[in-house]
C-alpha cells in the first residue's frame, strides 16, 4: 500500500474533532460514510472538510475504522465535501440531495509527488525530509523488493536502484555479488559500498588468505559485511550516491553507502507472522547455450588438424581426442581399424556435463516474527532459517538467524531502542574445482565413465612449476568426479552484535541521539585436496597415485608420495563503536526550515586470523598424518642438491601462520541542510577522521571529508506556476564533495620479516616487505 510510505504523519485528529464540535449546528442534514485507500483499507485520521464556495464552514476527522459524520446545509450555501489525507490526493465530492442522509465509501488514491516531499529520509545519522536533501539518493522498501528466489538482500537490489550496479558473478549459492555504486573509485582499496545497519557502520569481512588453490574458493562461502541479516527483518534501505550524500561518512564513503533500517514492534495486541518461500530453479542445458555436440567437435578438430593449425603443447597420445587419437595413428599405437573404432565413439558420446554435475536448485526459508507492545512498550522478535541447495552438485549452504528489538517510551523526551542479533551460517563446497565451470567448458566428446562402469582418465598439460626437468609442462591423468570425490571446503561463520540507541528530546527543537554496538564474528574454514586428486599429484607428487612403488626414481623425487593437503583456517574479530549527536531542526516563520547536527564517533576493531596447513593428511585412516622415509642421497625435484630429511621437516610439520590487526579511528562530522521558501535548498557535510590506518606521520593522521550542494526548484516559482501551469516537476541541484577511501591491503606501518643467519657474516638479518603506506608516490 503506497500511503504507508509516509513516515510522518500530520496528526490533524485534534483540530477537526475541535472543529467538529464547535460548528456543528443542531439542525440539518448528515452525511455519513467511511475513507478508503486504494486498497479498501480503512483511513483514520483524515480530513473531512464542508466548504461554502471557496471557504471552508465545518469539518470533521474519520475515526479508527475511516468512518466520519457531518452535517451539511444546502440552504446556507454549503457546495463541496472534501477529503483529504496526507500522501493522498483530495477527492471533492458535489453536494447535492442525492448524497443527504446517504452512507458514502470515499476512495482516496495515493499522490507519489506528496509522498516524496514528506518522507523522512534515515541516512543513519540523521532523519530529514526527503525535500531536504540535495544528494543523490534511492529509497527503497524492503517489501518491494523481496524476491524468494534470492536469500540475500544484495542480491535482490540488482535492477532496483539507478546507478547501482550488482554483479553475481558465481553460480554457487551463498556467494556475495559485487555491488558497485556509480563506478570504481578506487584502484588498490575496497571497492565495495559502506553498510550501515540502524546507525550502526558495518565492518569489513574477516580476511583470509586466498591465494592458493585450495583456498581460492573461499570467497564463494564467507559471505560479507551483511551476511547475518535476515532481509525479512528489513524495513527499507536507502542508498547514499554521490559525495553530498557519502562525506558525512567519511575516509570508508567513496564507493557509496548502504543505510538499511530494521523493523520495529508497533503498538497494540500480540502479532505473530509466519512465512516461507520455496523457490526451484532449473539446471542449465546446452540448450540455452549455442555450444558444439560430439560431432561437431571432433569435426571441428579435424578440420583444425588438417588446416596444419599449430598446438601450444604437442597432442598427448590418448583416445579421449581427435588430436590425441591422431598423435597414436602417427606413432602406431593403434590401427587404423582401431582408429576409426574410437573415433566413430567419440562422435557419438554426446557426454551431457550438465546433466551429471549439475542440478535444479531448491531453495528454502521460514521465518517467524512476534512483534505488540503499548504505546511505551514495544517488541519485534524474529527467527529465520534458510536452507539453500545450489546448481552445482555438493554446493549447499545454510542460516539461522535471530533477532530481538525493544523500544521503550519512557516519557514524552526519552526513549530508547535496544536489539540484539545473531546468526550461524555453514557453506559447503569444493577445492581447486568449479563443477559448473568444468561443465561448461569441458568437450562433450571426452566421456564421464568407461564401458565398464569405471571413471574415464584423460590425459592433461599442467604447468609444473617444480618440475624443470621435465619441462614446462607434464602429463597428467584427470576425471572431474575423482577430483569432487576426493576434494571438499567447509565454512562456519557466526555473528552476534548488539546495539542500544538512545534519543532525548532536550527542547522542541534540540534532541540528543547516542547510538552503541559491539559485534562479534568469527568464521572457521577448512578445505583439503585428497592424495588421489589431480591437484596433488601435480605440486607434490609428481606421478599419478598408484603408478609408483616405492623406492622407484620418481617416489624418491616426490615431495609427498602419501596424503594430502589439509588447510584450517580461524578467524575473528570484536568491533566497538559509539556515536554522540545534537540535532537541531527548527522552522522560523513559514519561509525558513533549518536542520542541523553535529556528533562525534570512536570505532574500534580487532581482528585475529590463524591458519595452518599440513601435508600427508589422510582422514580416510584415521586422520592421520603421514610422512615418507626418505631415502639416502635424496634429490628434490628440480635440484641436483643432495639433502637429508631436514630441508622437507618443515612440509611435514605444517605451515602456521597468524596476523592481528588493529583499526581506531575517531571522527566528528556535522551536518547543515537550510531551506528558503520550500524552493531553495542549501545542504552542507564536514567530516574529519582521525585512523591508526593513515600512517606514520602524524600531519597525515586526519583525513577530513565536506561536500556542500544546491537545489533550485524551478517548477515552484511564481513565475513558471503563472505561465506554465501543465510543469509540476522542474528541479535543479548541483553538488561538490572530497570523498575519501582507506587502502586496508597496505599497512601504515613498515614490515620487516626476520631471516636466520647471513652466510657471508654470519649474522642474524631481516628483510623489508612493506613500506609503509605514506612514504608511497601514486
Amino acid at each position: 500500500m503506497k500511503s504507508k510510505l509516509v513516515i510522518i504523519r500530520i496528526l490533524s485528529l485534534i483540530f477537526c474533532q475541535i472543529c467538529a464540535t464547535s460548528l456543528f449546528a443542531q439542525s440539518g442534514n448528515i452525511v455519513t460514510g467511511t475513507v478508503v485507500d486504494e486498497n479498501g483499507e480503512s483511513l483514520p485520521g483524515a480530513s473531512v472538510v464542508v466548504m461554502k464556495g471557496k471557504e471552508m464552514a465545518r469539518g470533521t476527522n474519520t475515526g479508527i475504522e475511516g468512518e466520519f459524520k457531518i452535517n451539511v446545509y444546502l440552504d446556507k450555501g454549503d457546495t463541496e465535501l472534501v477529503v483529504s489525507y496526507v500522501g493522498s490526493k483530495d477527492k471533492v465530492i458535489k453536494l447535492s440531495n442525492k448524497v443527504l442522509n446517504t452512507s458514502l465509501k470515499i476512495e482516496l488514491m495515493p499522490d507519489d509527488a506528496m509522498l516524496a516531499e514528506v518522507t523522512i529520509v534515515e541516512d543513519g545519522y540523521a532523519r530529514l525530509p526527503r525535500k531536504d536533501m540535495v544528494g543523490a539518493f534511492t529509497t527503497v522498501k524492503a517489501e518491494d523488493i523481496m524476491m524468494p528466489a534470492y536469500q540475500s538482500i544484495d542480491q535482490m537490489l540488482q535492477g532496483k536502484v539507478a546507478g547501482m550496479t550488482v554483479v553475481n558473478s558465481s553460480a554457487r549459492v551463498g556467494a556475495t555479488p559485487k555491488i558497485t555504486i556509480r563506478g570504481t573509485s578506487t584502484i588498490l582499496g575496497n571497492t565495495s559500498p559502506l553498510w550501515v545497519v540502524d546507525g550502526v557502520v558495518q565492518e569489513d569481512a574477516l580476511h583470509i588468505d586466498m591465494s592458493s588453490s585450495i583456498t581460492g574458493d573461499m570467497k564463494e562461502l564467507i559471505g560479507n559485511q551483511i551476511s547475518w541479516l535476515n532481509p525479512q527483518d528489513i524495513d527499507n534501505i536507502t542508498v547514499l550516491k554521490d559525495a553530498s550524500a557519502t562525506a558525512i561518512y567519511g575516509s570508508k564513503a567513496s564507493n557509496g553507502v548502504i543505510v538499511i533500517t530494521t523493523k520495529k514492534g508497533t503498538p497494540g495486541r500480540i502479532s505473530v507472522n509466519y512465512s516461507t518461500n520455496v523457490s526451484v530453479s532449473e539446471r542449465p542445458s546446452y540448450g540455452i547455450y549455442d555450444m558444439m555436440n560430439s560431432k561437431e567437435r571432433i569435426q571441428f578438430s579435424k578440420e583444425a588438424y588438417e588446416a596444419g593449425v599449430r598446438y601450444n603443447e604437442t597432442p598427448l597420445p590418448q583416445i579421449y581426442t581427435y588430436e590425441g587419437l591422431m598423435a597414436m595413428f602417427n606413432e602406431r599405437m593403434i590401427t587404423e581399424e582401431q582408429f576409426s573404432q574410437y573415433l566413430q565413439r567419440l562422435e557419438t558420446v554426446n557426454t551431457d556435463w550438465f546433466d551429471l554435475l549439475t542440478r535444479n536448485s531448491v531453495s528454502q526459508s521460514h521465518n517467524l516474527s512476534v512483534s505488540g507492545g503499548t504505546d511505551k512498550y514495544t517488541y519485534n522478535a524474529s527467527i529465520g532459517y534458510q536452507d539453500n541447495k545450489g546448481m552445482e552438485v555438493g554446493n549447499e549452504n545454510d542460516q539461522i538467524t535471530t533477532r530481538l528489538s525493544i523500544n521503550s517510551n519512557i516519557n514524552s523526551k526519552l526513549s530508547i531502542n535496544a536489539q540484539l542479533n545473531g546468526s550461524v551460517r555453514n557453506s559447503y563446497g569444493y577445492a581447486g574445482v568449479n563443477p559448473y565451470t568444468y561443465a561448461l567448458n569441458t568437450n562433450r566428446a571426452i566421456p564421464a565413465y568407461e564401458e565398464n562402469g569405471q571413471l574415464a582418465y584423460y590425459s592433461k598439460y599442467y604447468q609444473y612449476q617444480y618440475n624443470t626437468e621435465l619441462g614446462g609442462y607434464n602429463q597428467y591423468s584427470y576425471n572431474v568426479f575423482n577430483e569432487l570425490e576426493n576434494t571438499y571446503s567447509t565454512n562456519v561463520g557466526t555473528q552476534f552484535n548488539a546495539s542500544v540507541n538512545v534519543s532525548y528530546k532536550i527542547l522542541d527543537w534540540l534532541t540528543y541521539q547516542g547510538t552503541a554496538s559491539m559485534a562479534l564474528s568469527g568464521n572457521n574454514s577448512e578445505s583439503f585436496q585428497g592424495e588421489k586428486s589431480s591437484s596433488v599429484e601435480q605440486l607434490y607428487r609428481g606421478y599419478a597415485y598408484g603408478t609408483e612403488e616405492a623406492g622407484s626414481a620418481k617416489y624418491n623425487a616426490a615431495l609427498m608420495p602419501y596424503g594430502g593437503v589439509l588447510r584450517q583456517s580461524n578467524s575473528q574479530s570484536v568491533s566497538y563503536s559509539t556515536s554522540h549527536r545534537l540535532q537541531f531542526s527548527k522552522e522560523f516563520n513559514e519561509n525558513h526550515r533549518l536542520n542541523t547536527m553535529i556528533g562525534m564517533e570512536i570505532r574500534s576493531s580487532k581482528g585475529e586470523s590463524a591458519s595452518n596447513t599440513v601435508w600427508g593428511y589422510v582422514p580416510e585412516r584415521g586422520e592421520k598424518l603421514v610422512s615418507p622415509t626418505l631415502p639416502e642421497n635424496f634429490k628434490p625435484i628440480g635440484t641436483d642438491v643432495n639433502v637429508g630429511w631436514g630441508a622437507l621437516q618443515s612440509l611435514y610439520n605444517g605451515a602456521w601462520s597468524k596476523t592481528s590487526t588493529l583499526t581506531n579511528y575517531m571522527s566528528f562530522f556535522g551536518i547543515v541542510a537550510y531551506s528558503f521558501m520550500n524552493r531553495y535548498v542549501l545542504n552542507m557535510n564536514i567530516r574529519s577522521d582521525a585512523s591508526n590506518r593513515f600512517g606514520q606521520d602524524v600531519n597525515k593522521q586526519f583525513d577530513p571529508t565536506w561536500s556542500v550542494g544546491l537545489s533550485w526548484k524551478v517548477a515552484q516559482e511564481p513565475f513558471v506556476m503563472n505561465y506554465i501551469p501543465w510543469l509540476e516537476q522542474f528541479n535543479l541541484r548541483a553538488t561538490y564533495g572530497i570523498q575519501g577511501n582507506v587502502v586496508n591491503s597496505i599497512s601504515p606501518d613498515m614490515i620487516v620479516t626476520y631471516q636466520g643467519l647471513l652466510q657471508s657474516y654470519n649474522e642474524y638479518y631481516l628483510t623489508i616487505s612493506n613500506l609503509p603506506n605514506n612514504q608511497l608516490k601514486w
